[in-house]
């Protein structure tokens, strides 16, 4: 999953938690120091991504991109499943979407505010750039892909990808709407047993 569905599966979370788990693949390994909250986050985040790695679904939905994208198609599934999340709000989010983002950077923004000048530039970077917005339509995923592939010379298989969505739209949706509902149980499950209490 990427940003969005990450920010979506923060609802009941905290600002620091929020923050750790929208922005644990840009934070360090070592979180010594970091609040308690953000730490949280973190953990919730990597929950979520070996689930969605393990997810016969998610591995259905990688199969579905052609043999030159195979080595980054579970980034092509994540942004396209952060598209389709985005396609269905009304379903599943309880204010507006363009409402949902803005407070989303806000809490996010709040959350972070003990984690540094970087963090802070990155969070100014995400909203000048419109990060989150990028995921609501093919034309913001095409230069999501742009952005990512400049990292390296792996990810340049990326440019285009959008593409491929359109083109396997409907069974991307499809599989996005069987698995959400398991991985959001697995949240909750994970939330659980976090906040039992001892003793």
């Amino acid at each position: 999953m990427n940003l969005l569905a990450h920010l979506h599966l923060s609802r009941d979370l905290d600002a620091e938690g929020t923050a750790g788990n929208v922005l644990a693949d840009f934070l360090p390994n070592d979180l010594t120091g970091f609040p308690p909250g953000v730490v949280e986050g973190i953990h919730l985040h990597r929950r979520i991504d070996a689930f969605t790695d393990r997810h016969p679904v998610v591995g259905d939905a990688r199969d579905l991109f052609s043999p030159s994208r195979r080595r980054v198609a579970s980034i092509i599934v994540d942004i396209a499943f952060d598209y389709t999340l985005s396609r269905d709000w009304d379903g599943r989010g309880d204010t507006p979407l363009p409402e949902f983002i803005e407070s989303g950077y806000a809490t996010i923004g709040f959350g972070a505010r003990d984690l540094g000048e970087r963090a802070a530039a990155l969070i100014a970077r995400m909203r000048s750039r419109c990060w989150l917005e990028s995921y609501t339509s093919l034309e913001g995923i095409a230069e999501t892909f742009r952005r990512i592939a400049r990292r390296s010379e792996a990810a340049a298989a990326l440019v285009g990808a959008e593409e491929e969505i359109a083109a396997n739209l409907d069974p991307l949706q499809d599989q996005f709407d069987r698995f959400y509902p398991d991985l959001q149980r697995e949240v909750a499950k994970f939330r659980t047993r976090r906040i039992r209490p001892m003793g």
